[in-house]
């Protein structure tokens, strides 16, 4: 089966619909380097160090059968702004167990507590990426494919793994931590997103720039309700 599966994946490539929006197989998306994922969690807790979040595109001869005005990006690897889905399912798992964890040293662990964290985890994260697909569809922006916007919600988990570590070592610093990874996560969302819902030379009307504005202080401000949610009190 593993091998039939990757059969699959190899002669999938990547799918395109009449827009021209591309969603990419899985495999593209755990195309990551050591350098990646290190400047990749520098940006998530200091995405003001980041100082261009324009995507590289990815348009030499015969990768994903690419033409040079085809929206075509790098793989992870070779751009630290593009999503990928390492990340987010590395510390989700981590999250998961970590729960785990601190359940364990406090002497009320169970099978459930897992599951449960799980469940809770995959539903906020499934909640957030229809929200936010069904915000882009009203304020008329570019499509994006899901497992973009799935890799881009996956990421709070990174956030929330330093909360409850912070929770574990002093309970008094948990509110700071969890305030500040919220606010970094709603800051990386907000500039990743302003490239999709106000690319560069856009021709929209006043009215609609404010809209699209608005949603992005919404998909911002939703991180510490979500924080708050996900995250274990100490």
């Amino acid at each position: 089966m593993p091998g039939l599966a990757g059969q699959l994946f190899g002669q999938a490539g990547a799918a395109v619909d009449q827009t021209g929006s591309f969603i990419y197989i899985p495999k593209y998306y755990f195309q990551v380097s050591n350098q990646y994922v290190t400047k990749k969690i520098l940006y998530l807790f200091c995405p003001f160090l980041n100082k261009s979040w324009r995507r590289k595109a990815a348009v030499e001869e015969g990768q994903f059968d690419a033409k040079p005005d085809d929206n075509v990006f790098a793989a992870p690897r070779d751009d630290p702004n593009a999503p990928d889905l390492y990340i987010p399912l590395m510390f989700f798992v981590t999250y998961i167990l970590l729960v785990g964890f601190i359940f364990g040293a406090k002497g009320k662990f169970t099978p459930q507590v897992m599951a449960s964290t799980g469940s809770l985890g995959l539903g906020v994260l499934t909640l957030e990426v229809l929200m936010i697909r069904a915000g882009l569809y009203l304020i008329n922006a570019k499509s994006v494919p899901w497992f973009d916007l799935i890799a881009y919600r996956g990421y709070k988990f990174v956030g929330l793994v330093v909360v409850l570590l912070v929770s574990c070592i002093h309970r008094y610093c948990y509110y700071p931590v969890l305030v500040y990874c919220a606010a970094m996560m709603g800051l990386f969302l907000m500039r990743t997103y302003r490239r999709i819902i106000l690319p560069p030379g856009h021709s929209l009307s006043n009215g609609d720039v404010a809209k699209r504005n608005y949603f992005l202080l919404f998909i911002a401000v939703v991180q510490f309700p979500i924080y708050w949610v996900l995250a274990l009190r100490p």
